[in-house]
């Protein structure tokens, strides 16, 4: 059973770990860094919370309930994190965090002000970008797209830049 054990570890280590990277390093930090520096330009002083939190609470979660997987199905609780329901979530993660990393350039450079139709127009855009994905519309394509559309609304002032 120990040999059985140590055979599955070694063989799942990397489709795992890429799992992980691309769920935790990937998506879900830089959410929670965008998020933390959106509050620190809005003059929260509870920012470093919002990091903290956005980061911590869904890393202990994911591995609390990946201990419970594998201690109730065993090596059957992979499918669940290698499958297509992870990826579409570092998908949607991904899309928010280009957003909020927008969101976050666009409150910068208007010193913390937005107007309620720039809000709107953000709205509108994220709804898009969102839609993009799941039309499977490459991420970097969205991302790059979203910037380049943030800045020029910015340059002409629709954003209050």
């Amino acid at each position: 059973a120990a040999r059985e054990v140590a055979d599955l570890k070694r063989a799942l280590s990397g489709p795992l770990g890429m799992a992980g990277d691309a769920l935790f390093w990937a998506a879900l930090r830089p959410l929670a860094g965008s998020l933390a520096v959106i509050a620190v330009v809005a003059g929260k002083p509870w920012a470093a919370l919002v990091l903290l939190v956005v980061y911590n609470v869904p890393h202990l979660a994911v591995r609390v309930r990946g201990v419970m997987a594998g201690a109730s199905a065993g090596g059957a609780a992979v499918r669940e994190v290698l499958g297509p329901g992870v990826r579409r979530t570092v998908a949607v993660i991904r899309a928010l965090s280009s957003f909020a990393a927008g969101a976050a350039v666009a409150l910068g450079l208007t010193g913390g002000s937005v107007t309620p139709g720039a809000a709107a127009a953000a709205a509108v855009l994220f709804a898009a970008a969102l839609a993009a994905v799941r039309l499977r519309v490459p991420i970097t394509a969205v991302a790059a797209g979203g910037a380049a559309l943030g800045a020029a609304l910015t340059m002409s002032g629709t954003l209050g830049g």
